[in-house]
């Protein structure tokens, strides 16, 4: 990213990039760090990726699940969509299996096994959820 601060957030460094979006470490106004996922720059203007967007933040503040990240607040800054987050201070998965990996290891199946299990539950959750008119 090439900017510092977004509106009232002040951003610290990249944590995920895919190819719709990206998520941003970031302090809030009170100095409380969050999580601000937005569109790439390159897809602002897309009007189908910016209904996408909206609707998945609308799904994301109906869920209330231990194993998935809460929702703080959704807005717009200039022309762009930010989805403020709940930022959660750990070590990334993916460097873990990195670096285990680099030293010729593999996680244990039963630390393994525990985490897709915490997956599982959240993902099930979030495919199980209603809203108040019972659509899923």
């Amino acid at each position: 990213m090439e900017y510092r601060k977004l509106g009232h957030f002040r951003l610290a460094e990249r944590l995920a990039q895919g190819g719709m979006g990206e998520v941003v470490r970031s302090l809030d106004d009170r100095g409380r760090p969050v999580a601000l996922k937005t569109i790439l720059q390159e897809h602002e203007e897309n009007k189908v990726f910016r209904d996408l967007f909206i609707r998945e933040a609308e799904i994301t503040f109906q869920l209330n699940h231990p194993n998935i990240v809460k929702a703080y607040q959704f807005e717009e800054i200039g022309n762009k969509l930010v989805l403020v987050l709940e930022y959660l201070d750990g070590v990334n998965l993916r460097e873990v299996l990195k670096l285990l990996h680099n030293q010729g290891m593999s996680m244990p199946l039963p630390l393994a096994l525990m985490v897709v299990s915490a997956v599982l539950k959240g993902l099930g959750y979030a495919h199980k959820k209603r809203d108040k008119r019972g659509k899923p």
